[in-house]
């Protein structure tokens, strides 16, 4: 989020550091499900997390201002956390 607010304030931001990290935690969320210990839509969740990382400091995001990125983050933190309780759910 603050690298997306800096680059919405037209500041130098490299996207790699967030973009690798994200891709770093749905390899680990691959690996879980792969071994059966997480349900498949934990990954979906971490994916949708990926691609709006990657969206949102690429040149194809559409600028917002901070109050809409503000909402947008606590969407994708709900959807994020929906799928994490369907995922224990069917486990359980």
């Amino acid at each position: 989020v603050r690298a997306r607010l800096r680059v919405e304030r037209g500041q130098a931001v490299s996207a790699r550091p967030a973009v690798t990290l994200h891709l770093g935690g749905v390899a680990l969320l691959a690996a879980l499900v792969a071994g059966g210990l997480l349900h498949w839509g934990i990954l979906l969740g971490g994916v949708l997390l990926l691609v709006r990382a990657w969206l949102g400091l690429s040149a194809y995001r559409q600028p917002a201002p901070a109050k809409v990125i503000g909402f947008r983050e606590i969407a994708y933190g709900l959807i994020y956390a929906l799928l994490l309780g369907i995922g224990a759910r069917v486990l359980l």
